[in-house]
């Protein structure tokens, strides 16, 4: 009988700090729950404040991932000048173009708004067909871009 009662004393601390550990391990998980929307609700944040942008662009990549345990898709979009922008796209939107399509790219920041494949202008043509390089000397240089526009432009990158 003694063997019991030592055998009961000492899985009774036992338990004392399972119960400790459960407790760090449910806060834990608590924090970091937490962490998480802060940030999310950060990111979201900066992409209301950004400006709505709409850009010529050609996507240049798809792919496909996962963000925790949902999957995601992503189309990568690069400009005239050679400057890329990966976003993540419905898997609508991911399935309905493909890449090398060209058209007119709305975005806000990280946000993706909206996509409308266009017949590209005669003097964008070469410029996203050849990212980076300056436009060749047999086409025509891009239209004049106004004042405000290009001062947007600057102040962040495509």
């Amino acid at each position: 009988m003694d063997w019991m009662l030592r055998l009961a004393e000492s899985m009774a601390g036992l338990f004392r700090y399972d119960a400790l550990l459960i407790l760090g391990l449910a806060v834990g998980v608590f924090m970091l729950g937490r962490w998480v929307i802060k940030r999310d609700e950060r990111e979201e944040k900066k992409n209301s404040a950004a400006p709505v942008r709409t850009v010529w662009a050609r996507i240049s990549y798809k792919r496909t991932g996962e963000i925790g345990i949902e999957p995601a898709w992503f189309l990568t979009f690069r400009a005239p000048d050679g400057t890329s922008r990966e976003l993540r796209v419905s898997l609508k939107d991911f399935q309905t173009w493909s890449e090398g399509d060209c058209g007119e790219l709305t975005y806000q920041r990280r946000r993706f708004l909206s996509f409308t494949p266009q017949e590209v202008p005669a003097e964008l043509r070469y410029a996203l067909s050849h990212p980076g390089q300056q436009l060749s000397p047999a086409m025509p240089e891009q239209p004049a871009v106004p004042a405000e526009t290009e001062a947007q432009n600057r102040s962040e990158p495509f």
